[in-house]
């Protein structure tokens, strides 16, 4: 617009120096005249100071039109220099906004991988929650029988303390009678001493004592043998009872192992929740709060030269940019938690590309003038390294995805053990028993930058 309005001025500028230009043609033929009319004055005899005077107030004026015109002449090249500068400024701004829409492409497209990861992440995450659910249940499920089994064992217990009641019972009725024969058994000893004693008895007296004395010692060792049965029986319901008891603190104890082992697990499962929950906010925010102009650190910014209206005339298509050739190289994950000088052969020339600890992933190294010509120009040569992604170990930014193999008999089983990590060091998890993404782990991920901070660490669960 303001170009615009620039050329506008010329324009007008260039009305009024011809408007000049006329005047003083006019002017011109004005002094032909008066010099028509000098020679007829002089001819007639007119006064030739008059005369005089009129010539050279028509100099003077002609000259203040030439200085008009000259510093006109030099507002009209002022023009054309900023008409040249704004054309200049014009160039850069397209070559910048060429480069910004490239920006804004690989923006686009790094959000859109990032999208497709956050999706992949909330399906897992809610596969984690669903199968957390069902083991939760599935431990519910088994607390409940539990609780039946032990009503079970408290109502035979309480059958057998009635039973045991009943034989006490039964062991006291047994008692007295014991009691009531060997009165009897005295009472009849007494009678046989009698009998003894008195000579004059009938045998038939004597040999019904006999009878009674025999009946009365063979129900005395019944009754001893009953008492015997009733004492071991009674033996035996204490210690079934003893053992019931003892398997009931077991089983009270084993419950109560499973509702902490329960509380626990739902603690973690809840802390689990809320981490995937942090995380899948991470990614939100990163995705809305990444700006699409942003270019990596190690970068090399590449001014563009300033266009010149004589050499491009005349040059053509030698002052048109052009465009460095790009290499990108996987480098090995753990270059970036030791520091590598990594060696890369490129057109048969070799390039040291200084790997440093905590350098970011997709970093660009520019080498000047290195790149393959093109039409016999050189270019410059950009080294991208990436990288390298394995089956073990996978890199998002600051983060480390680990793979880790479970054997299957650990399957459905919270446990705990130390993992080991890429960088030789061990970190103690908690094994949830299913498969899925486990994290994150603080401070165990990648290195950042020269911080001497590091991401964070998620687990791969895999069962083999």
């Amino acid at each position: 617009m303001e170009v615009y309005q620039l050329k506008l001025e010329a324009i007008e500028t260039n009305k009024k120096f011809a408007k000049i230009v006329s005047e003083n043609a006019s002017l011109k033929d004005e002094i032909k005249s008066l010099s028509e009319q000098l020679d007829r004055k002089n001819l007639v005899v007119v006064d030739c100071e008059q005369l005089k005077q009129e010539l050279e107030e028509v100099k003077n004026k002609f000259s203040q039109n030439l200085k008009i015109i000259e510093e006109k002449e030099d507002i009209i090249k002022e023009k054309d220099g900023v008409i040249e500068k704004k054309e200049k400024e014009c160039y850069e701004i397209q070559n910048k906004l060429a480069e910004a829409e490239k920006i804004i492409k690989e923006k686009s497209d790094e959000i859109i991988m990032v999208q497709k990861e956050l999706e992949e992440t909330n399906s897992t995450h809610e596969t984690i929650v669903k199968g957390l659910e069902d083991e939760i249940a599935q431990l519910q499920k088994e607390g409940e029988e539990k609780e039946e089994t032990i009503n079970k064992i408290n109502e035979e217990k309480r059958a057998l303390e009635e039973h045991s009641l009943l034989e006490e019972s039964t062991r006291t009725n047994l008692k007295e009678e014991n009691i009531l024969l060997n009165s009897i058994i005295n009472a009849m000893k007494t009678t046989k001493i009698n009998n003894n004693t008195t000579t004059d008895q009938p045998n038939q007296e004597k040999e019904q004592n006999k009878d009674t004395v025999y009946k009365t010692n063979q129900n005395i060792e019944k009754i001893n043998e009953v008492n015997i049965d009733l004492q071991n029986k009674v033996l035996e319901l204490e210690n079934y009872i003893k053992q019931k008891d003892e398997d009931i603190n077991q089983i009270k104890q084993l419950i109560e192992q499973e509702r902490k082992s329960m509380a626990e697990k739902s603690q973690n499962d809840e802390e689990t929740i809320d981490n995937l929950t942090k995380e899948n906010q991470r990614l939100k925010n990163y995705i809305e709060q990444t700006p699409i102009n942003q270019k990596s650190q190690e970068t090399s910014t590449k001014e563009l030269p300033p266009l010149n209206k004589e050499s491009s005339s005349a040059n053509g298509i030698d002052d048109i940019p052009i465009e460095p050739e790009i290499i990108s190289v996987d480098i090995p994950i753990h270059h970036y938690f030791t520091g590598y000088q990594e060696e890369i052969e490129i057109n048969g020339q070799i390039f040291t590309v200084p790997i440093t600890v905590g350098l970011s992933d997709g970093a660009e190294f520019n080498y000047k003038g290195y790149g393959t010509p093109v039409n016999g120009r050189k270019r410059d040569l950009i080294i991208v390294t990436n990288t390298q992604q394995t089956e073990s170990y996978q890199r998002q930014e600051n983060n480390l995805f680990q793979s880790v193999a479970i054997p299957q008999a650990y399957r459905n089983q919270m446990f705990q053990c130390s993992i080991p990590c890429i960088d030789g060091d061990t970190i103690p998890v908690m094994i949830t028993g299913q498969e899925g993404v486990q994290g994150p782990y603080e401070g165990y991920g990648m290195p950042i930058g020269t911080t001497g901070k590091r991401g964070d660490l998620y687990l791969i669960i895999k069962f083999n």
